[in-house]
C-alpha cells in the first residue's frame, strides 16, 4: 500500500502521538536532504496561502518532503462568531473571504505527490475532518487514551520494549496506581508512567520485579496522597493525621490537598448512589465525569457508609474551605481538624 500523502494524527494520548511524530521526523532526516526537506510549524505561525506555498516547494536532492503542522484543523474547525472570529483571530485572514476549511480542502486536493503533510491534533471530531480529505490519499490515525485493560497492555508493551520484566501482580499494581493518578489529574500522564518504567528497568537490570519492589521504587502512585485518602475513608484518624503532617512538612500545600479530599468524598457519594440504585457504573461515570473503574473500586467501601455520614463529611470539608478562605483560622491547623473530624465521621460502619 502506497504511503498516504496526508496523515492526520490526533487523540487524547499525546504521548504516543508525539512519539510517532518523532519517528516520522527521524525517518525524514535519515533520507537525502535531511533537514532541508523537513518543515515543522504551529498553526498560529502560518496562514493558508503560506501553507500552500510550503507544500508546493520542490524537495532538495530527494524524492519527498515532510511538512508537519500542529493544531491547524482544531483552529479552522472551531466555532466562528458573526464577525468571523475564531479564538480571537479572523477566520477569513488571507482567504479572500472564502471559508478557511474550504481553502484547506483545496490545498489538500492539490498537494503535490512529492510532499507528505502531517496534521498533528488533539481531540477532533473525525466526522468534520473527513469531508476535507481527498479520498484515497489521506489517513486519520487516532491515539485514544488507554483505559483499564488497555492501560495494562500498554504497560506490558512499554516494559518489554525497555527490557523490564514485571510480575503480573506488579503490572496490575502499576495499572491501578496510574488509573488513580489519572483520575485525580483529570488527564492521562503517560510520559510520567513511561519515566517510571524507565527507572524500574534501570534498577532491575534484567531481574523480575514484584509488587513490593514496584511499590518501594515507583513514585507514580503518589503514595502519600492515596494513603491519606484511604486512611480518612477507613476511619483511621491517627494514621491520617500522621500522613497529613508529614506531607505538610515536605511542603505540600493545603490548597492542593483540601480539594482532593472533598472530591474523594463526593466520589464516594456517587459510588454509594450507584450501588444502592443498582445503576450501571459506566452510565453514571459519564454523567459525573468519574472513571467507571474508580466507581467499581469505591463501591464496596461506599456500601458500608451512610449518605448521612458522607453528607456530614462533605459539609465539614466545605466548612474548612470557607474558614481558610475567609482567613478565620490557620490553614494547616484547620485542615488537620477537618481530616481528624472526617475520619471519625466515616469510622462508623453501617
Amino acid at each position: 500500500m502506497a504511503e498516504p500523502r496526508i496523515l492526520v494524527l490526533f487523540g487524547d494520548d499525546s504521548f504516543t502521538r508525539d512519539e510517532e511524530v518523532r519517528r516520522l521526523k527521524q525517518a525524514r532526516r535519515a533520507e537525502p536532504g535531511g533537514e532541508y526537506n523537513l518543515d515543522e510549524l504551529q498553526a498560529e505561525e502560518v496562514d493558508l496561502p503560506r501553507l500552500r506555498a510550503i507544500c508546493a516547494t520542490v524537495p532538495f536532492l530527494a524524492e519527498r518532503r515532510l511538512v508537519l503542522v500542529h493544531n491547524l484543523l482544531s483552529g479552522l474547525l472551531a466555532p466562528v462568531d458573526k464577525k468571523g472570529k475564531v479564538a480571537g483571530k479572523s477566520a477569513a485572514t488571507a482567504t479572500n473571504g472564502e471559508a478557511p476549511p474550504e481553502v484547506l480542502k483545496g490545498i489538500l486536493a492539490e498537494l503535490p505527490a512529492t510532499t507528505t503533510l502531517v496534521l498533528v491534533e488533539g481531540r477532533l471530531d473525525r466526522r468534520r475532518v473527513e469531508p476535507l480529505l481527498p479520498r484515497g490519499r489521506a489517513r486519520l490515525v487516532e491515539f485514544p487514551r488507554p483505559r483499564n485493560e488497555e492501560l495494562e497492555s500498554w504497560i506490558r508493551q512499554r516494559a518489554a520494549h525497555k527490557g523490564l520484566r514485571l510480575s503480573d501482580e506488579a503490572i496490575g499494581a502499576l495499572r491501578d496506581d496510574a488509573v488513580r493518578l489519572f483520575e485525580y489529574l483529570r488527564a492521562a500522564d503517560l510520559a510520567r508512567l513511561d519515566a517510571e518504567l524507565e527507572k524500574l528497568a534501570a534498577y532491575a537490570d534484567g531481574q523480575v520485579l514484584d509488587t513490593e519492589q514496584v511499590r518501594l521504587l515507583a513514585t507514580l502512585h503518589e503514595e502519600n496522597v492515596f494513603a491519606l485518602l484511604d486512611a480518612v475513608t477507613e476511619g483511621r484518624s491517627g494514621e491520617a493525621l500522621a500522613r497529613l503532617r508529614g506531607m505538610l512538612e515536605r511542603g505540600v500545600r493545603v490548597d492542593g490537598l483540601l480539594p482532593q479530599l472533598a472530591a474523594h468524598v463526593r466520589r464516594l457519594l456517587v459510588a454509594q448512589e450507584t450501588a444502592s440504585r443498582r445503576l450501571s457504573p459506566d452510565e453514571v461515570a459519564r454523567d459525573f465525569e468519574v472513571s467507571p473503574w474508580l466507581l467499581r473500586r469505591l463501591q464496596p467501601l461506599a456500601r458500608q457508609l451512610s449518605a448521612r455520614q458522607l453528607d456530614a463529611a462533605c459539609e465539614r470539608l466545605l466548612e474548612a474551605d470557607r474558614a481558610i478562605k475567609a482567613g478565620q483560622r490557620d490553614p494547616e491547623a484547620e485542615l488537620e481538624l477537618a481530616v481528624a473530624r472526617v475520619a471519625v465521621l466515616l469510622r462508623r460502619r453501617m
